[in-house]
């Protein structure tokens, strides 16, 4: 619960015009989960969204830590599809 806050406070300053950085991921990607563990898909996939935004910006292309946030990306879209279609 800690760690949801630090992130929140974290997305807070980001949100504000404070600059993203490759630690905050972390937290975006945690953030995510929480939200898809609720339900919120659209919310999941805001956040990861966030996350690969991030990294790409700050990792050569083909970082591992790019290909976690794009799986990330991709576990919320097929949850949101499988919803869709229930």
């Amino acid at each position: 619960e800690s760690l949801v806050g630090e992130g929140l406070k974290r997305l807070r300053a980001m949100e504000s015009g404070g600059p993203p950085r490759p630690r905050d991921v972390r937290a975006l990607i945690g953030l995510g989960r929480c939200r898809l563990a609720q339900g919120d898909v659209v919310g999941a996939e805001t956040y990861f969204r966030q996350a690969l935004e991030i990294e790409r910006r700050f990792r050569k292309p083909g970082h591992p830590r790019i290909a976690l946030a794009e799986a990330a990306l991709a576990e919320a879209t097929e949850a949101g599809a499988a919803a869709s279609s229930r």
